[in-house]
């Protein structure tokens, strides 16, 4: 129905200023706010399904708001994360590979959209004008998780490549968590799960607040995808399951799952995931505390002085990976070291970096080692 709907807009010349410019005020309004809603969606349902956009950039020539420019800002603003959001996936995911030049640019993109948000639309105006219509704030919230929805498909393939590298050497060797926290490629790992956090906590505001919206598929399509990036860091890094957000997930998408079947079948293959997870470090836990009590068992068993019991001072054992686990309380990887993000930390205090201008993924980009 969306594709029937944008060949009609077309054939009408809806996308096109020389044929709105002939028309009375209010017909050009209205056809130019029909044509932005359908190139939102298709941007963002070519982005959710992988499939190729139906409207090219190119062929829509009046994308000026008009003499309406306050009352439609809030659209326009969508349409130009939407617009992004386009080029993102055609100049990485459709690429199967990303550049250093391709990344830096669409990253100033994103920074530069954010800057240039009023005050009326940012993120303040959210979180903390109770005051505000319910469906104003529907609406802001709707922009808002788009824009970080845009940074996760950004920095999403640098995050995979870090749980990809991270999963296949895993007992191989150990790094340091203050080595691994450094280049560029971790900090934009780290960018897409702090993006997947935000967007939770965000989400989480309205329900608080009991102004829910009442069947929001784009919400829902954000929820899953910020929770499967949550659940492949606690994959990852064991002690991010204890993380909240990822049970807010749960709850965001179950109180949805009796009226939307998406979210029904999203809240299943996200809890199957997680369980999948969980099961896996209780296996992990499990040979781990075998293997240990084995080696302690055997060392006792040798004759004095042929080897001494283990020194838990360093990691030269026979599965070093084992013993770092225990060291560590828990977990091979410690979250406070020094250069990886805090998770929980003020949430307001992080927004007000934000629109200081201090998210800036430009400067994440700009490093040789990419």
């Amino acid at each position: 129905m969306q594709g029937i709907a944008i060949r009609f807009a077309q054939a009408l010349g809806f996308h096109r200023e020389c044929v709105n410019q002939h028309l009375p005020p209010r017909d050009c309004l209205l056809r130019r706010r029909v044509w932005r809603t359908l190139y939102i969606l298709d941007r963002f349902q070519s982005a959710a399904l992988g499939r190729p956009s139906a409207i090219k950039d190119g062929d829509w020539d009046d994308r000026e708001p008009g003499a309406n420019a306050e009352e439609d800002r809030l659209q326009v603003e969508m349409a130009g994360i939407a617009h992004i959001l386009g080029d993102i996936c055609q100049e990485v995911y459709l690429q199967r590979a990303i550049s250093c030049h391709a990344a830096s640019a669409l990253a100033r993109r994103l920074q530069q959209w954010s800057d240039n948000l009023p005050l009326s639309l940012n993120i303040h105006a959210l979180l903390e004008d109770k005051a505000r219509p319910y469906y104003s704030r529907h609406a802001l919230l709707r922009l808002h998780l788009a824009h970080l929805n845009a940074v996760i498909l950004l920095t999403r393939p640098f995050f995979f490549y870090v749980v990809a590298t991270a999963v296949t050497s895993e007992g191989a060797s150990i790094v340091s968590p203050k080595e691994s926290s450094k280049g560029t490629v971790a900090r934009l790992a780290r960018a897409c799960v702090l993006s997947a956090c935000r967007s939770v906590e965000i989400v989480q505001t309205l329900f608080v607040d009991n102004i829910r919206p009442a069947r929001p598929p784009f919400l829902i399509y954000f929820m899953f995808l910020a929770g499967l990036i949550l659940l492949l860091e606690g994959y990852r890094d064991k002690s991010f399951l204890r993380n909240p957000s990822i049970t807010s997930v749960k709850i965001i998408m179950r109180s949805y799952a009796d009226a939307d079947p998406s979210a029904r079948r999203f809240c299943r293959i996200f809890e199957d995931m997680e369980t999948a997870i969980r099961d896996d470090q209780e296996r992990k836990d499990n040979l781990q505390a075998r293997d240990i009590l084995g080696e302690l068992l055997s060392s006792k068993e040798r004759p004095n002085g042929d080897n001494p019991l283990p020194d838990f001072g360093t990691t030269s054992t026979q599965s070093p990976g084992d013993l770092q686990f225990i060291l560590n309380g828990g977990s091979s990887v410690n979250p406070s070291t020094e250069g990886d993000f805090d998770f929980d930390f003020d949430t307001l205090s992080y927004w007000d970096s934000m629109v200081a201008g201090e998210w800036d993924f430009g400067g994440m980009l700009f490093n040789a080692e990419l």
